[in-house]
């Protein structure tokens, strides 16, 4: 006990980095926690979708429950060791223990999951997730999704989702200006078809890092 008769914190004792996390997240920079950390101060985030996510397990340091979906071979192994698990539990910023779960299949296919049972849905440069995955969002739902492969574009004229923030590239987020983001500097339309054939999203008069939408 301190001086005051109250008992420290405990630390808790850092685990060995996963080998896979490391090189592909760590080691080039895009772990993206600072953007996990806002949605979490923001929203009330409890159950997490991430389908496309290979080996990114940054969510599960901030959300007590997150559902990874992606075909990648090595990422079964990966989830199934109590390695990952004790390097999330080493970082976790929550009290309950995490629970995860990893499904080897494509976000296109049908999971086990129940429709409208997660308070947030994950896009980040895996392809069309907001397509297939957003029966699995709950009403007033967020869908945090980045444009790199043109989902945000998809969620924006899906007619399913409000925007109502993005991240911009100084990863603050913004709720103000909405008005002026997918918009073209040459006014003309968005061509959907054109954006499912390249995946990629256009580029826009503003672009921000990710979009916030809320499931209507």
């Amino acid at each position: 006990m301190d001086a005051f008769g109250a008992k420290p914190k405990r630390r808790k004792a850092m685990q060995p980095v996963p080998e896979l996390y490391k090189k592909y997240f760590i080691d080039i920079g895009i772990e993206r926690l600072e953007i996990f950390k806002l949605i979490k101060e923001k929203f009330n985030i409890n159950r997490v979708l991430y389908p496309g996510s290979f080996v990114h397990i940054s969510p599960s340091f901030f959300f007590p429950e997150v559902i990874y979906l992606d075909l990648d071979k090595r990422c079964k192994k990966f989830f199934s060791q109590k390695e990952t698990i004790a390097y999330i539990e080493s970082k976790k910023e929550y009290n309950q223990e995490p629970i995860l779960k990893y499904y080897e299949m494509s976000f296109e296919e049908e999971n086990e999951e129940e429709p409208c049972s997660f308070d947030l849905l994950v896009s980040q440069f895996a392809g069309f997730i907001s397509i297939h995955c957003t029966k699995y969002l709950k009403k007033n739902g967020i869908l945090l999704v980045n444009d790199s492969h043109g989902d945000a574009t998809m969620a924006y004229c899906s007619g399913e989702y409000d925007l109502i923030a993005v991240i911009n590239n100084e990863i603050k987020i913004e709720s103000e200006g909405l008005n002026e983001y997918f918009i073209f500097s040459r006014k003309r339309e968005i061509n959907k078809e054109d954006i499912i054939k390249k995946m990629k999203g256009p580029k826009y008069k503003n672009n921000a890092n990710s979009y916030i939408f809320r499931k209507r």
